[in-house]
């Protein structure tokens, strides 16, 4: 069961992330999923996770997920990897003008399945780095003296 679900998810992540293929999210999450993405608001359902995914797509182009690790454990599972893309428009979350800027972050997303579908998803994305690569807080400013 934990093999098909790496397989799954990683096969999920590139359709959705990578190709745009919103209506795999219908296959691969519940339709009550909750998804947390501290410090943004948490999303509710799989119509919200389809916006917040046609968001970051149209924000970064040439947006991609690439997945490094998945580990898995009963109804628990890890991916970690990172995203990328340039910096074109405004997204919903970070209220910050295009720069035209590069980014490539590491993210880390925990997910609790149930019947075979992703239930639950706690993702972390280093914030810090991805706003020192678009330029909106200089590289030294938060290094200690």
């Amino acid at each position: 069961m934990t093999e098909d679900r790496k397989t799954r998810i990683r096969k999920g992540l590139d359709e959705i992330y990578n190709q745009g293929h919103l209506e795999k999210i219908d296959q691969l999450y519940d339709s009550g999923i909750t998804c947390h993405q501290s410090p943004f608001p948490e999303l509710n359902g799989k119509d919200e996770l389809k916006g917040y995914v046609r968001d970051l797509r149209n924000a970064y182009s040439d947006f991609k997920t690439s997945v490094e690790e998945v580990i898995g454990e009963g109804d628990s599972m890890v991916v970690r990897g990172y995203i990328q893309g340039t910096h074109t428009r405004q997204s919903m979350n970070l209220q910050l003008p295009p720069t035209g800027k590069q980014m490539k972050v590491p993210f880390c997303t925990v997910t609790h399945w149930k019947n075979d579908k992703i239930v639950e998803e706690f993702t972390y994305v280093d914030l810090l780095l991805l706003t020192r690569q678009l330029g909106a807080i200089p590289s030294g400013s938060m290094e200690s003296r």
